[in-house]
């Protein structure tokens, strides 16, 4: 049987080849045509390089109180699951946690950003309705998930519970995750102690309240928005 790589094929036919088959050098479909996995495997890699942009973080201010933070979210952007899994970020309100997932959201469009007021709602609704695969799918059925404010989801031992299992189903199918918080991991007192142990296995880093040189930036920006908007 003669050897036809896919891109020899004329563009007249379209010919749809089971993935489950192409763990072997060659794929051969009931035609009996045989194709070369290779044009597929760098299809397939061509289309992961599309899934992401950097360019959401243009806009983002970074100096020595989160540039850790930032750096590691451009990572997981990039690869998730590969480095700093999962990555969890902690500081007090209103230093950009919450800013630093929405900017990583929209890195990625197969990324699912969720609050823990609203991952614990849906739990328990589901629970209610006899949902909870609904519920699994849903929130596994991304490559990134990025949890904000998880310190409300202590003293919630089913929730925390099942964050447990999410993070563990990430993880082990080497998909990304976020976690985000006001308290360091060893304080969410009450959660499981194999998901403070899982946090750890992956990057802990912090983020500072704003430096001088941060907040000059910052005010410098928002002066030239105010006279652009102005002008407009």
């Amino acid at each position: 049987k003669k050897e036809l790589v896919s891109r020899g094929l004329s563009s007249n036919y379209k010919i749809i080849i089971d993935e489950n088959l192409a763990e072997s050098l060659s794929i051969e479909n009931e035609a009996g045509l045989v194709f070369s996995e290779k044009p597929l495997l760098e299809e397939k890699i061509l289309k992961e390089k599309k899934t992401f942009s950097l360019s959401p973080f243009d806009s983002f201010f970074t100096g020595s109180s989160n540039s850790l933070a930032v750096v590691a979210a451009k990572t997981v952007a990039e690869e998730p699951g590969k480095r700093f899994n999962p990555l969890f970020v902690y500081g007090k309100p209103g230093v950009g946690k919450t800013f630093l997932l929405k900017t990583l959201e929209k890195t990625r469009e197969d990324s699912l950003y969720v609050g823990s007021e609203d991952f614990l709602n849906s739990f328990v609704q589901s629970i209610k309705k006899g949902t909870t695969e609904e519920f699994k799918e849903k929130i596994r059925g991304k490559n990134l998930l990025l949890l904000d404010d998880i310190q409300f989801l202590v003293g919630k031992k089913a929730a925390s519970e099942e964050l447990l299992h999410t993070v563990n189903h990430y993880i082990d199918k080497s998909m990304g995750v976020v976690l985000v918080s006001d308290v360091k991991p060893k304080d969410l007192l009450g959660f499981p102690e194999r998901l403070i142990s899982r946090v750890y296995s992956g990057l802990v880093t912090d983020i500072e309240k704003p430096d001088k040189d941060l907040l000059f930036s910052f005010l410098k920006n928002s002066q030239k928005e105010v006279g652009l908007n102005k002008d407009t």
